[in-house]
C-alpha cells in the first residue's frame, strides 16, 4: 500500500466547489467554495489526474495509442535501453509502440494519446530517466514507479493557458481522483483560504 491513505489528507467535498473559477499566471486556479477560496496548483493537479489514469491503464493494459505519421528512431544510453527492454510490457501499456532498431536504439511508431508527435521521443526518454531515479525508493512497485514518472513528465507540459471549459474539466477530474488533495509523492494540490483568513489578510 504505497498510496497515501485518504484519511491522512483533508477531505474536500466536491459539492462544495462552485462553477466560477479563474486561472492565474497559467499556474494556479482559484475557485470559490462555501468556506472561502480554494487555490489549485495546476501542475500538481494534472500530476494527480494523470497518475491515476496511467495507473489504471497499466493495471488494465488499456493505454490508447496514436500512430505517428513518420516513425522515429530513439537512441538511448545503454543503461536506459536495457531498463526500457526490462519494463517494455509496461511502457507499451501506457501507449508507446516501438521495436528494437539496432544497438541501444528503438523505432517508435505510436505514442500515448495525451502526447503530440513532437513530444513522444523526448517524453519516452524522460520517463525512463525518471523511472531510474525513482528506483531508489524501495516502496514503489514497477507499475507505480512508471505511472509516477509518466504523470510527472506529462504534467510538466501542462503549465499553459486554459479555456474556461478546460479549467472546469480540470477541477472536475481532480475531485474524481481517489486522493485529490495530494500529488503521488505527497505534495499539496490545493489550499483553502477560509473567510476568516481572507478577512485577516485584508484587514491585517
Amino acid at each position: 500500500a504505497n498510496e497515501i491513505p485518504t484519511q491522512s489528507v483533508p477531505i474536500i467535498d466536491n459539492s462544495q466547489v462552485e462553477l466560477k473559477a479563474l486561472q492565474i499566471h497559467n499556474q494556479y486556479i482559484v475557485t470559490q467554495v462555501k468556506s472561502g477560496l480554494m487555490l489549485i496548483d495546476q501542475k500538481a493537479a494534472f500530476e494527480r489526474i494523470f497518475y491515476e489514469k496511467y495507473l489504471k491503464n497499466l493495471s488494465q493494459k488499456s493505454g490508447n495509442s496514436q500512430t505517428l505519421l513518420f516513425q522515429k528512431t530513439v537512441e538511448l544510453e545503454p543503461l536506459d535501453f536495457s531498463l526500457c527492454m526490462d519494463i517494455r510490457e509496461k511502457v507499451s501499456a501506457l501507449g508507446f509502440v516501438f521495436e528494437e532498431f539496432g544497438k541501444n536504439t528503438l523505432l517508435l511508431s505510436a505514442v500515448p494519446v495525451d502526447l503530440t508527435d513532437e513530444d513522444g521521443e523526448h517524453i519516452l526518454k524522460d520517463i525512463i530517466g525518471q523511472y531510474r531515479e525513482n528506483e531508489n525508493s524501495q516502496e514503489l512497485s514497477k507499475t507505480e514507479n512508471l505511472a509516477r514518472a509518466m504523470a510527472k513528465r506529462v504534467a510538466s507540459s501542462s503549465v499553459k493557458s486554459l479555456q474556461n471549459l478546460e479549467i472546469q474539466s480540470l477541477i472536475n477530474q481532480l475531485f474524481e481522483c481517489s486522493v485529490p488533495s495530494l500529488t503521488p509523492d505527497g505534495k499539496a494540490t490545493t489550499h483553502i483560504l477560509g473567510l476568516k483568513e481572507l478577512s485577516e489578510l485584508i484587514s491585517g
